[in-house]
């Protein structure tokens, strides 16, 4: 399998520049191939992570491009999502985000079916995943994980995303969602997964556009339930109002109700 993987690589034409193809002796298992191809910021300052179950549109590069040219800097963001959930993954609900007129909303919920990472992003990521790898887990941090669903806990050792979502909950951070997707998830079979599965294949965004970005404060934002953060309702607009529509929640202390 190895030799095959090898030589489906020398063998893809790839007209954009370099092509680097890294062979390794040993498995390198998800989390830690994942960790290292985070590590490649520190070379190209900015990366695009696409596994092999990934399709982009045409048009990816533009919204890449876009996106980490307005949100680069922000330390309120913590990546750049290619991919649009259409789904509550926590639930295998409906998910479709409020639209206000931007391109762009956030999410506390970080992504590996196609996302980009600055060197600034991952390396406050990479600072704190050395500091918490090995304890963020455990019963000390009960608060913290009260506020992380229990799907995402239950993920094996193997995946670094579990990490990423823990960070992005604690530190309150947000990924950046395009509106239209500019990849989508075959979700083929293989080492994680048992059996074809279209649920999570979406329509790409096709055409060139200018996007139209919003500052974090302009942004819907939604947390790692995919639950509305910070929306006012008249009645209360003085309140902090802690929406569970999905029926996740747990930890309901931060609410003014």
């Amino acid at each position: 399998m190895q030799n095959e993987i090898i030589k489906i690589a020398n063998e893809c034409e790839w007209n954009f520049g370099e092509k680097i193809i890294k062979v390794y002796s040993e498995r390198q298992g998800l989390r830690k191939h994942i960790i290292q191809c985070g590590d490649l910021t520190e070379l190209y300052k900015a990366v695009v992570i696409l596994e092999d179950d990934i399709s982009v549109s045409p048009f990816f590069f533009e919204y890449v491009l876009q996106a980490v040219q307005f949100y680069g800097e922000d330390e309120n963001i913590a990546g750049i999502s290619l991919y649009k959930h259409e789904i509550n993954v926590g639930c295998s609900c409906f998910f479709e985000p409020d639209y206000n007129g931007y391109d762009t909303f956030l999410m506390q919920f970080a992504q590996s079916w196609g996302q980009c990472w600055t060197y600034r992003m991952w390396k406050d990521f990479k600072q704190w995943y050395i500091k918490n790898e090995l304890n963020v887990f455990e019963e000390k941090n009960s608060d913290l994980m009260k506020n992380i669903p229990s799907n995402i806990k239950n993920w094996g050792n193997q995946s670094w995303l579990k990490y990423y979502m823990v960070y992005l909950v604690e530190k309150d951070l947000y990924f950046v969602y395009p509106y239209h997707a500019l990849s989508t998830n075959h979700s083929e079979v293989g080492q994680h997964n048992f059996y074809t599965n279209s649920d999570y294949q979406i329509s790409l965004s096709s055409g060139e556009k200018e996007y139209k970005f919003p500052r974090v404060k302009e942004a819907v934002k939604y947390d790692i339930y995919f639950e509305r953060v910070n929306y006012k309702v008249p009645k209360y607009e003085n309140k902090r109002i802690i929406f569970d529509l999905y029926g996740k929640k747990r930890d309901f202390s931060k609410g003014e109700l």
